[in-house]
């Protein structure tokens, strides 16, 4: 229920400033006529305030998932380890040895 409220916040800070970057950028806009802004018409300039706001949106979600995840992880093995207590290093041999294909293919798909 906690990580409910907690994602109910980001959601709605993320909405907030989402709407706050889209009232700076339009108020901006409109103190700018059409022929001094020759670089985009004002269909771009909603385009890319509506691209924006979203990114804005989804990087307030996804922060507090950066604080909590390591937290998780740790808790999550140290469980594993009182539970299985030796026989939680073949597990974390295989987590390990997962991790590091992982980051090689990932590797090798972003060169081509």
């Amino acid at each position: 229920m906690l990580n409910e409220h907690m994602f109910y916040l980001q959601i709605m800070t993320g909405y907030k400033s989402a709407n706050l970057v889209n009232a700076l950028v339009y108020g901006k806009h409109a103190n700018i006529s059409n022929a001094t802004n020759k670089d985009f018409t004002p269909g771009e300039v909603v385009n890319f305030v509506q691209v924006d706001s979203q990114q804005f949106i989804w990087m307030f979600v996804q922060a507090g998932d950066v604080a909590q995840v390591p937290f998780i992880i740790v808790v999550c093995f140290g469980f594993l380890f009182y539970y299985l207590s030796w026989a939680f290093f073949a597990g974390f041999g295989v987590f390990v040895v997962a991790f590091i294909v992982n980051t090689i293919i990932g590797i090798y798909l972003n060169k081509n």
